[in-house]
């Protein structure tokens, strides 16, 4: 090893010739994503919350990892490579052809799916397919409109990419933050601060033109290319992490003003200003929403308000009713949702385990799993 950095708790980094490697968590007995460096052997370690590899070429920056490459292009977008398995390209057409997987939906549901399709459609985020210019189709994948009424996107369009996951390079659990210890930091940051979050985050990373024709869909019966990095892609978290960790690092922000989780940012206006974090951002190809102040709207999945001088967190969605349908599943996401990743649960957190319990003592799990 040439050069070592060491961040306390996470992981060790080391540099053999002009490459960056990393060293998985679970080598150095780490779980948390947050981290202190320390300088060793002569080498200055940083606040980086996912290290990866990092090349310094001839472009912009390019941040790799052993399941996925993404590199700044052009000064203006992202554009994400990812590695097949074993190096070799599938040798089959990916997935069955089906369009969309049947799901009851209201006529407004519907309604709002077709408007959210229409906007992928109009932003770019698909194209309708051309052999003279995106080659041949080599996957088409289903759609599945998911719910989400308290979402600012009330019906979403997520693609299921299960089949073309099986044949990526994927290290999953390595260097991603947990939302629990996310929370917990963020509790503790006053009202000073303010939220901002990425303005569809994970659709603001292209995919490389020669991976395309592995993710196509039908939209009306058209046959449309995805160019962009959709939810349900096995890396798509770790990358938009290494992204916007690059961005906090090398984007000029003072340390310690911006804290992020995923696409959610938490900005301290006493160390900076909600227009500068927009701008480096901008530079890098990543709009930001309207900030939020804290105790004004909902981060991280709960919903925050004041009362007198303090900030409070409480449950965002309506309290879950018990499921119609008894089976092991709807028992234990029921059970789950109660408590979910709420930082304080007093005996409520007690309650929903030995429900799980209970439920498994007297049915078993035979025909219930």
């Amino acid at each position: 090893m040439d050069n070592l950095i060491r961040c306390k708790r996470l992981m060790i980094v080391f540099e053999e010739g002009n490459r960056i490697e990393l060293i998985p968590p679970m080598i150095c007995g780490a779980s948390a994503v947050c981290c202190e460096p320390e300088q060793v052997g002569g080498a200055v370690g940083s606040t980086e919350s996912l290290a990866g590899a990092l090349k310094a070429g001839g472009g912009g920056p390019v941040l790799e990892e052993k399941d996925f490459r993404v590199e700044f292009v052009e000064g203006r977008h992202w554009e994400l490579s990812w590695f097949w398995k074993g190096g070799e390209l599938p040798t089959r057409m990916i997935g069955t052809g089906l369009a969309e997987y049947p799901t009851q939906l209201s006529v407004e549901e519907r309604d709002l799916y077709e408007k959210e399709l229409q906007m992928w459609i109009h932003e770019g985020y698909v194209e309708e397919h051309d052999p003279e210019v995106h080659g041949e189709v080599k996957g088409i994948l289903p759609f599945l409109p998911v719910v989400q009424a308290h979402k600012s996107t009330p019906v979403r369009p997520v693609i299921d990419f299960k089949l073309l996951n099986q044949h990526l390079v994927s290290v999953p659990g390595r260097c991603v933050k947990s939302c629990n210890d996310a929370l917990k930091q963020w509790r503790k940051r006053g009202k000073q601060c303010v939220m901002l979050d990425i303005r569809k985050a994970y659709l603001q990373i292209r995919v490389a033109k020669h991976l395309r024709a592995y993710q196509c869909v039908k939209i009306q019966g058209k046959l449309y290319v995805v160019t962009r990095m959709a939810f349900g892609l096995s890396i798509v978290r770790k990358v938009l992490e290494a992204v916007v960790a690059h961005i906090l690092l090398k984007g000029g922000l003072p340390e310690g003003s911006c804290e992020e989780y995923m696409d959610d940012l938490l900005v301290d206006k006493n160390k900076t200003d909600v227009e500068s974090v927009n701008k480096v951002f901008e530079q890098y190809g990543l709009p930001l929403k309207p900030p939020v102040g804290v105790g004004e709207g909902a981060a991280l999945g709960l919903e925050t308000y004041k009362r007198g001088e303090g900030v409070f967190w409480r449950r965002a969605k309506a309290f879950p009713e018990l499921p119609a349908e008894m089976t092991k599943r709807s028992i234990f996401s029921w059970a789950g949702s109660l408590t979910g990743h709420l930082p304080v649960c007093g005996y409520a957190r007690v309650v929903a385990g030995y429900v799980k319990r209970l439920w498994v003592r007297k049915m078993g799990c035979s025909d219930f799993c």
